[in-house]
């Protein structure tokens, strides 16, 4: 849960939900480190880092990476997706810089992965 925390205050209001299905997917599919480099996010940080308010000031989402900021591609990229999506992640955004992918659980928003 601590990953999850808000940089600038600390206040944490991540989803639990959200949290079990990241840590499930780090343990039983990925089997690699996986860092959160933002989770939630309180109104000041998101307005700070130009986000749209929609994920993570709701608790709703996290951006991860891989350990050193390695690329995530191939099998390793492969075996991610599958993990998230069968943990019941399927709102996905693959960045073409390849090293950071945005998740998020908001049923209210269109299902899918992107690419941006």
């Amino acid at each position: 849960m601590e990953e999850f925390a808000c940089p600038c205050c600390g206040e944490n209001k991540i989803s639990p939900e959200l949290v079990e299905k990241l840590e499930e997917v780090r343990v039983m599919y990925y089997r690699r480190p996986l860092v959160v480099s933002s989770g939630y996010r309180c109104d000041k940080h998101e307005a700070e880092v130009g986000g749209t308010g929609a994920n993570h000031p709701k608790g709703l989402a996290g951006d991860l990476v891989a350990p050193g900021n390695r690329k995530i591609i191939g099998q390793n990229l492969l075996d991610l997706i599958m993990g998230l999506v069968e943990q019941g992640v399927t709102r996905i955004v693959l960045y073409r810089d390849e090293r950071h992918i945005h998740v998020d659980i908001n049923q209210n928003l269109p299902q899918g992965i992107f690419i941006k």
